[in-house]
């Protein structure tokens, strides 16, 4: 029975609470003006954009309408904010268990859902 570890980052709990939440219908919990334009979670055109000015207070790249399209994200700066916005669900899925939003690192069984900080 193989351990799931996960270390719970304020990072995680940043983009969570930056989230573009909606209700409008109960098909989308996260705001789009239509079905057919991707999903823009944090009100930007560019998902990197939003990701960085939430966790580095200003556009890594600069301010994206003074930019030309040659400027792009440093591999590293991608790997690291696609990586966070893959925990997102994970992140998510252990505050609600758990019931709290200490950080640390937590661990489960595979097949469970019972996070336990271990650390």
């Amino acid at each position: 029975m193989a351990a799931i570890k996960f270390e719970l980052k304020q990072e995680h709990l940043d983009l969570l609470k930056h989230l573009d939440w909606s209700s409008e219908d109960n098909t989308y919990i996260l705001r789009s003006s239509s079905t057919r334009e991707p999903q823009k979670l944090y009100n930007e055109d560019d998902v990197l954009d939003g990701v960085s000015l939430i966790l580095e207070g200003k556009y890594t790249m600069g301010d994206p309408l003074e930019q030309d399209e040659a400027n792009t994200y440093p591999q590293e700066v991608k790997d690291r904010y696609y990586k966070l916005l893959s925990e997102l669900p994970t992140a998510l899925n252990i505050i609600l268990n758990i019931g709290s939003f200490e950080l640390g690192m937590y661990k489960t069984r595979s097949y469970l859902n019972e996070w336990k900080k271990i650390i």
